[in-house]
C-alpha cells in the first residue's frame, strides 16, 4: 500500500535476411544469411506513496539497457533418390550481448559483455515404404534464448512477501533432438528424445527469512523421451475429427541455491477437435487435457477445458456468421506446487477464459487470385521473445 512503481520499456529490433537456392548434383542446394540487432531500454521508477504525494526512491529506481547482435550463415542440401529423401544443413551463429544497469545513485553493478559462436547441424532421412506409408529419422541442434523481460533485472513487487526479478546473466539453452517418425495415411506417430543443456525456467528463492523472489535461472539439464500420435479423420460425411496425444517422460538434473535437483515425472496431454457439418451449418466442439506435469521445480496440477461454437455460411457462401463459447465449464484453472530447499509455495491462477464471441466475416473479390507466398523473416524468432 505504500509503494508505487512506473515502468517504461522500448524494444527496437532490426533484421535482415537473404536466401539463394539452385539445382545441384541431382538435388537442390541453398545458402543464406540472417542478421539482427535488438536493443532494449528500460526505465523503472519506484515511489514511496502516501495519501498526499509520491516521492521517488532514488536507491531503488533503475535504468537498464540491453543490446544483442546475432549474425548467421547457413548451407542446406536436399535430394530425392528413388524411395529415399535426404536433407542436411549447417548453420553457424555468432552472438554478441552487452548490458548496462544504472541507478540514480553512484552504485556500481556487474555488467554483461559476452560473445560466443555456435554451430547447429541438422539432418533427416525419409524412406517411402509404400504408397501410404513413410518412415523418417532426423537429428537437429537448436538454441533457445530467454525473453527480453526475463533478462531485465528490475525488482517488481508482486505482493507484500514476493518480488519478481529478471536475470541478465541467464544463458541460452541448447537442445539436441532425435526423432523417429512413421506416417500411415493420415496417421502420424513419432518417438523423440531431447537433451537440453542449461535449461532455464522461473524459480522461487528466498531473500533473508521473510521474503521470496521469483526469477529466471539456468537450473539443470533436461532429458525428455516422448511419443506422439495425431490424425485427421473423416468419421462420416458430416463428421470429421482431429486428435493429438502425447506421452512423455521428463527428468531434470542440476543444482538450485546449493540444493541438488534430480526430479522426474511422466506427462500426458490430449487434444481433440470435432466438426459436424450439415449444409451451411457447422458445429464445433474441441478441448484438451493436460495431466499432472513437472516444469523444472514446479509441480503442475491437471488442466483441462472444452470450447464450442456454431457457424453458418450466408450470402452465397461468401459470408460467415460464427458464435463461439470458450471454456464452457469454466475449468481453465492453473494450479502448481513448488517445494524444494526450504521453499514451499502453492499457487492457484485463474483468468477470464470463459468468453462468448459473435463474429461476421465476408470474402469479396476474385476467388481465383493466387495467395501470397508465406515467407519467414529474420525477426520471427525475436518477436517470439516479446511478451504482451
Amino acid at each position: 500500500n505504500s509503494l508505487r512503481t512506473k515502468a517504461f520499456t522500448e524494444i527496437d529490433v532490426k533484421s535482415l535476411k537473404g536466401d539463394y537456392e539452385q539445382k545441384w548434383l541431382g538435388g537442390r542446394i541453398g545458402f543464406g544469411f540472417a542478421a539482427y540487432q535488438a536493443v532494449t531500454g528500460n526505465d523503472f521508477e519506484v515511489f514511496s506513496a502516501t495519501i498526499l504525494s509520491d516521492t521517488l526512491d532514488v536507491n531503488r529506481s533503475r535504468f537498464f539497457k540491453y543490446r544483442e547482435q546475432v549474425s548467421a550463415l547457413y548451407i542446406n542440401y536436399n535430394r530425392e533418390y528413388k524411395k529415399l529423401s535426404f536433407q542436411a544443413g549447417l548453420r553457424g551463429e555468432r552472438t554478441a550481448a552487452k548490458s548496462d544497469l544504472a541507478a540514480r545513485t553512484n552504485t556500481a553493478y556487474a555488467k554483461l559483455d559476452t560473445t560466443y559462436l555456435n554451430l547447429f547441424p541438422n539432418i533427416s532421412l525419409t524412406w517411402k515404404l509404400a504408397d501410404n506409408s513413410t518412415l523418417g529419422l532426423s537429428y537437429s541442434r537448436r538454441i533457445g534464448r530467454p525473453g527480453y523481460e526475463d533478462l531485465n533485472p528490475f525488482e517488481t513487487p508482486l505482493d507484500e512477501l514476493t518480488v519478481s526479478q529478471g536475470n541478465t546473466f541467464v544463458k541460452p539453452q541448447f537442445s539436441s533432438l532425435f526423432q523417429l517418425n512413421y506416417n500411415y495415411k493420415q496417421f502420424i506417430t513419432s518417438v523423440g528424445y531431447t537433451h537440453t543443456k542449461d535449461f532455464f525456467t522461473q524459480v522461487l528463492d528466498t531473500i533473508g527469512a521473510k521474503k521470496s523472489i521469483q526469477t529466471t535461472r539456468n537450473i539443470a539439464s533436461q532429458n525428455v523421451l516422448s511419443i506422439n500420435s495425431s490424425a485427421q479423420l473423416t468419421i462420416t460425411k458430416w463428421w470429421n475429427m482431429f486428435y493429438n496425444v502425447n506421452l512423455s517422460f521428463v527428468n531434470y538434473k542440476g543444482n538450485i541455491s546449493n540444493t541438488s535437483l534430480n526430479s522426474s515425472a511422466t506427462n500426458f496431454s490430449f487434444y481433440q477437435e470435432n466438426n459436424f457439418v450439415k449444409g451451411p451449418w457447422t458445429f464445433q466442439v474441441s478441448g484438451f487435457y493436460n495431466g499432472p506435469s513437472l516444469t523444472g521445480v514446479v509441480q503442475n496440477k491437471a488442466l483441462w477445458t472444452v470450447d464450442a461454437g456454431i457457424q453458418k455460411k450466408i450470402l452465397g457462401g461468401d459470408g460467415t456468421v460464427k458464435l463461439s463459447f470458450g471454456d464452457v465449464f469454466s475449468s481453465l484453472k492453473a494450479r502448481g506446487l513448488v517445494q524444494y530447499g526450504g521453499v514451499y509455495v502453492r499457487g492457484n491462477f485463474r483468468w477470464e477464459s470463459q468468453v462468448i464471441k459473435l463474429s461476421f466475416s465476408y470474402r469479396f473479390g476474385r476467388n481465383s487470385v493466387k495467395s501470397a507466398r508465406e515467407r519467414a523473416t529474420a525477426a520471427d524468432a525475436q518477436n517470439s521473445r516479446l511478451r504482451n
